[in-house]
């Protein structure tokens, strides 16, 4: 492909983004890369994922909070098997493995939130929380063993605070420091926010 072809495709497509952004149309702009890019053969070539990097900064779509705690929840099991630029997430159900990868502040991943929302799902936010880049609490990632948020948010129809809400009641119940939880999961979401991070697709998309 000739520079004067690439540079083209690359201004055209940082215009499509301006356009989607100016009018609150996010989650479509993935399916527009890919439709682009793959028949110009730009797809996993590291300098246009820099450059997808590069446009995406600033405009991360947020997860919602109880997302960090079903992140918890995967640390308490043990879930997260790290490699060097992956990693591999069980469901808290133990029926589906998720694959994380990364490479500097560009993270794929294959669960549902992050392929098909465009925010970071809990198998992205462990990785993160392993890797030192968000703040983790020992003592409250502890109380969220063996919860099966599969179930639960199946339970209360996707509706995540509701889910939560009742884990937050039974940690209640048992005496754990609700606040300190609360504090805990606010502190890493609030980190989060912050993190200059790139969320993407992995490729072994997993329903």
């Amino acid at each position: 492909m000739s520079s004067f072809l690439y540079q083209h495709l690359t201004n055209l497509y940082a215009q499509i983004i301006v356009i989607m952004l100016t009018n609150n149309i996010v989650n479509k702009i993935d399916y527009i890369i890919e439709q682009i890019i793959l028949t110009e053969g730009l797809l996993y070539k590291p300098e246009f994922l820099k450059i997808i990097a590069v446009w995406r900064t600033g405009m991360k779509k947020m997860p919602p909070v109880e997302k960090i705690y079903e992140a918890f929840s995967a640390l308490a099991d043990g879930r997260v098997k790290m490699e060097e630029t992956s990693a591999a997430v069980r469901s808290s159900n133990g029926a589906k493995t998720y694959t994380v990868q990364w490479e500097g502040d560009l993270y794929r991943s294959s669960d549902s939130a992050t392929y098909w929302q465009g925010y970071p799902g809990y198998p992205v936010i462990a990785v993160l929380m392993l890797q030192g880049r968000l703040p983790c609490d020992s003592v409250v990632v502890k109380l969220f063993a063996g919860i099966n948020w599969t179930e639960l948010n199946k339970k209360h129809k996707r509706d995540y605070a509701s889910a939560a809400a009742e884990v937050i009641n039974d940690l209640s119940e048992k005496g754990a420091n609700v606040e300190a939880v609360r504090a805990a999961a606010a502190g890493a979401y609030a980190a989060l926010e912050n993190l200059e991070i790139t969320v993407g697709r992995a490729s072994d998309k997993q329903s």
